[in-house]
Formats: structure tokens, C-alpha cells, sequence
């Protein structure tokens, strides 16, 4: 399964990342979440083992870590 290209919307938001690797983390994460680009899966009254779906491909992931020089694939073990 071919996952498809980033649409102009992603390639505009890429354009934004450099301004978050110097945030801490939390901000980080807010900030894909107000992007849509992660989403909570767990209730909102769970406060432990809150897991996230990513909306985005593995393609423009990659690209992303490339525009700020961070490879993904070394710290991800399952991107399927």
C-alpha cells in the first residue's frame, strides 16, 4: 500500500517545524496535536497510558525530521 504524498496544507506546516525543536516537549506535542497531526485515541479521562494515532505519512515524517536534520528511523521500531 502506497501511503500518499504530503498535501500543500503539510508542506506548509513543514515549513513552521523549525520553530518548535527548541520547545520542550509538551509544547511539541500540543502543538501536533493543534496541527492535527497526532490524535488522542484513549479517553480523555484516562490520564495513564494516553496513546496517539498519527495522521500523516511515514513519508512526510521523514521529511520533516530531514528539514530539521533529525532521522526518524533510527528511533522508531514499527512505522507500518
Amino acid at each position: 500500500v502506497k501511503t500518499p504524498s504530503p498535501t500543500s496544507d503539510q508542506k506548509s506546516i513543514m515549513h513552521h517545524f523549525p520553530k518548535f525543536t527548541q520547545a520542550p516537549w509538551e509544547k511539541q506535542v500540543a502543538s501536533l496535536f493543534s496541527l492535527r497531526l497526532l490524535q488522542r485515541v484513549t479517553p480523555m479521562d484516562r490520564l495513564d497510558g494516553v496513546k496517539c494515532k498519527c495522521n500523516v505519512s511515514f513519508e512526510f515524517i521523514q521529511k520533516v525530521g530531514q528539514s530539521v536534520k533529525f532521522d526518524v528511523s533510527k528511533y522508531l521500531f514499527d512505522f507500518v
